[in-house]
């Protein structure tokens, strides 16, 4: 299937986000990594390449259950994921079934888990390599918009004002252009989070984890929103894993999506997902749409199980 930014008939650009393996290890040794999940032979990298900029495999987590109790209370278990470059990857699921707690392992910044992940062709740490827009906006209220954007470029050792040459060049992009200099109070929902992806955008990786990033918008606003993400993901290539409760959202968005259950979390079933133009506002309405929307609302009524759709 072609990647997500080709069908939605704008300018792929993923090739720019080609990863290397990691400094100390060379393309044989990376070349020769077995993953461990389904057979030994199956590598990771193949003709220099990432099979997968993103792999999971038989990924779980278990938070201890509190001090009167010696078990464990598992919220994911087995988890596997695979994101190609340039794809994005939509995960739904009921609430308190592990979809934020599963990008915080992605991300790095929950490192006790069980299982592998491999990120570029390569095991190890992530943090600091992935941007992550969790659901909140978490908009410094002192900062202006350009230096809230700005953050985490300065955060990962731009200099003040290089970050805040870059933001600016990219503010037209986000429609900020006029509220450079404004405050977050003084911005509506839609704005924060605008300003909010940006910074989340700036910084020069390949992958972006998204947490429910629209969900306390207003229909409308929401709906505006998905429309001109289409557009600036497909520009960018940046690859995407996107987790919400809102199954439109999920489907408009993505190339697959992933049905999670509760007790403990697991990913039991994936749908592929292929619509017309995504950014015609009809698209919802149609015969392609509303089949999947039935199969995936059918899924997690069921808890997962309706199975894999192609």
């Amino acid at each position: 299937m072609a990647p997500w930014g080709a069908r939605s008939g704008r300018a792929e650009r993923a090739d720019q986000y080609l990863p290397t393996p990691e400094p100390d290890l060379d393309n044989a040794s990376v070349g020769t990594m077995n993953l461990t999940h389904q057979s030994a032979n199956q590598q990771r990298v193949v003709d220099g390449q990432p099979r997968h900029l993103l792999e999971l495999r038989s990924v779980s987590k278990a938070f201890d259950a509190g001090s009167q109790s010696d078990s464990e209370r598992r919220v994911l278990h087995e988890i596997d994921l695979n994101l190609s470059i340039g794809e994005f990857v939509s995960i739904i699921g009921p609430s308190g079934c592990g979809k934020s707690t599963l990008l915080n392992v992605i991300s790095g910044l929950d490192e006790e888990f069980s299982g592998e992940i491999s990120y570029s062709g390569a095991p190890g740490s992530r943090l600091g390599q992935i941007s992550y827009m969790q659901q909140k906006d978490l908009l410094l209220p002192w900062r202006t918009v350009l230096d809230n954007a700005a953050l985490g470029l300065e955060l990962r050792g731009v200099s003040h004002a290089d970050s805040r040459a870059r933001a600016s060049e990219r503010l037209g992009q986000f429609g900020l252009e006029e509220y450079s200099g404004a405050y977050p109070a003084q911005l509506s929902g839609g704005m924060r989070q605008r300003v909010a992806l940006l910074r989340a955008t700036l910084p020069d990786t390949p992958l972006l984890l998204l947490d429910e990033p629209f969900g306390a918008l207003d229909a409308l606003t929401r709906s505006e929103m998905h429309i001109w993400l289409v557009g600036l993901l497909a520009d960018t290539g940046k690859s995407v894993v996107l987790v919400t409760h809102d199954v439109d959202e999920a489907i408009l968005l993505s190339d697959h999506v992933y049905v999670m259950k509760r007790d403990p979390g697991v990913i039991d079933s994936q749908f592929d997902v292929v619509i017309g133009d995504r950014t015609d506002p009809g698209v919802v309405t149609s015969d392609a749409f509303t089949a999947l929307k039935a199969q995936l609302l059918a899924a997690l009524r069921s808890g997962g199980t309706v199975g894999v759709s192609s």
